[in-house]
């Protein structure tokens, strides 16, 4: 029953050794992990995990296995090269387990990659908005339902005379006269 859950997860999940360098060994995986990295099971049983994480330093692991350890659990985004050079993105769920009187860790990783790239282009997004905002050659102000400034561009510094940090605490009716 168990073997058959371990298998038929939809998330990679990974069982883990720490080798005799504490960079842990891949002692067992599910078919998940195999499909998404692109590996043969051979090819991965026995392997420091650093095959997959290229990231993984000897210091990163201590801390991670301590952390693990102490709390019992911990969740760690990772990056996984796969066979073809590609990236995966995945975040971590790990836990530290007795199998077989062994300490072992216990990973069941669920691929982020598109939740990554989607923060990815929102970043580049947002550096866009921001750069036209702050460069456009209009005075821009960005106003709440009572006319309190929000945002403003340099533009509008220069041309209204405030600093910016001052206009964030004004309103509208604080700078343009009544008659207008």
């Amino acid at each position: 029953l168990y073997r058959s859950l371990f298998e038929q997860a939809a998330d990679y999940v990974l069982l883990l050794e720490l080798g005799s360098d504490h960079i842990p060994v891949i002692v067992g995986l599910n078919e998940a992990a195999i499909r998404a990295h692109g590996y043969s099971r051979e090819e991965l049983l026995g392997k420091p995990i650093s095959l997959l994480d290229p990231d993984l330093s000897p210091d990163i692991t201590a801390e991670r296995v301590r952390s693990l350890m102490t709390t019992g659990s911990a969740i760690f985004n990772v990056r996984h090269r796969k066979q073809d050079g590609s990236i995966i993105y995945a975040e971590a769920m790990v836990r530290p387990v007795r199998i077989g009187g062994k300490q072992l860790f216990l990973s069941v990783e669920r691929d982020i990659s598109e939740r990554k790239k989607a923060e990815e282009e929102l970043r580049r997004s947002e550096e866009r908005y921001r750069d036209l905002f702050e460069n456009a050659y209009d005075a821009i102000c960005i106003l709440d339902g009572k006319q309190n400034y929000l945002d403003v561009n340099r533009r509008a510094v220069e041309l209204l005379g405030y600093r910016k940090e001052e206009l964030l605490t004004m309103n509208v009716r604080d700078v343009i006269p009544p008659e207008q």
